[in-house]
């Protein structure tokens, strides 16, 4: 009787162990988002298929600052620019001053596919918020359409959805950001040859009127050149700002300016070898980039 008792005690302690483990492995709220039951399989990873995304942010500037992806044939295009919707007497129009565009293949599709679905965007659709305690900030937009033909729609003063500004810095990651692995950069209004040494070595910021050269050190992201593209000549008028182009543009005279920016030198400890053998030819370089500028 006692060994029975001794039986029945020992399974139910371990039925009961079990169980306890099941539940402490259980998700109970933490950073992981949920699975939607309208995630789809996409490749190698999930995400929720969407047709066309279109996010503005709008502050003080007359402008809005526009991050845009659409589903192309070979996989998607996306934008991020300075964006102003205008009347031309029929229709509405939208003006753009480009920062950055580029064409991905499906993995690329893949990725904003995931975010969609990491951040659960359909779940905005309807969001309408604000804050009147806010005198300055910030507001957006959100226009999607889904790849069924649902439609997503949402816009906020100074209040926002969960999980948009976690959307919007992985978004503005992909589209401001690029390594440098060719010789030959696109800035857009025009390209330049960059040194051998750069490849795999340096990324490119992208910002509205400049390109930011950085390269990455066990502290941070250490900006070594400016390249700026503004209707005005940008900088203090001193040697270190050289102006290497002069054009005209929108009716008026636009200028390239590069720029040797101070972390190339104030960082320099920070570097390893192969950055601080870039800083060490950067003048020389500088002027070679220069030669090599051609305009779209």
């Amino acid at each position: 009787m006692k060994r029975t008792v001794i039986v029945l005690l020992g399974i139910v302690c371990l039925t009961a162990l079990c169980f306890g483990c099941g539940l402490a492995k259980k998700p109970g709220g933490g950073n992981e988002p949920e699975t939607k039951p309208t995630t789809v399989v996409s490749g190698n990873g999930e995400g929720m298929d969407f047709q066309s995304i279109r996010i503005a942010e709008s502050g003080s500037m007359a402008y809005s600052t526009v991050y845009y992806a659409e589903k192309t044939d070979t996989g998607l295009h996306l934008e991020y620019y300075m964006g102003n919707y205008y009347w031309d007497g029929n229709d509405q129009k939208e003006d753009k001053q480009m920062i950055h565009q580029l064409d991905g293949d499906e993995a690329l599709y893949e990725q904003v596919a995931a975010l969609v679905e990491k951040y659960d965007l359909a779940s905005w659709d309807g969001f309408s918020g604000s804050d009147p305690n806010v005198l300055d900030g910030y507001g957006f937009t959100l226009e999607a359409v889904l790849a069924d033909g649902t439609t997503i729609f949402a816009s906020g003063s100074n209040k926002f959805p969960d999980g948009y500004h976690g959307f919007i810095g992985e978004m503005d990651a992909l589209l401001s950001r690029e390594e440098i692995t060719e010789t030959i950069f696109d800035a857009g209004d025009y390209s330049i040859e960059l040194p051998e040494s750069w490849l795999n070595n340096v990324t490119a910021l992208f910002r509205e009127g400049y390109v930011a050269f950085e390269v990455q050190t066990e502290v941070q992201n250490r900006t070594i050149l400016c390249i700026y593209n503004e209707p005005y000549e940008y900088g203090n008028g001193g040697e270190d700002y050289q102006t290497i182009k002069k054009y005209h543009k929108e009716g008026s005279d636009w200028y390239i300016v590069i720029y040797r920016y101070p972390e190339a030198d104030s960082a320099y400890e920070e570097m390893n070898d192969a950055q601080k053998a870039i800083c060490d030819s950067l003048d020389d370089d500088m002027q070679k980039i220069a030669k090599s500028l051609k305009l779209k």
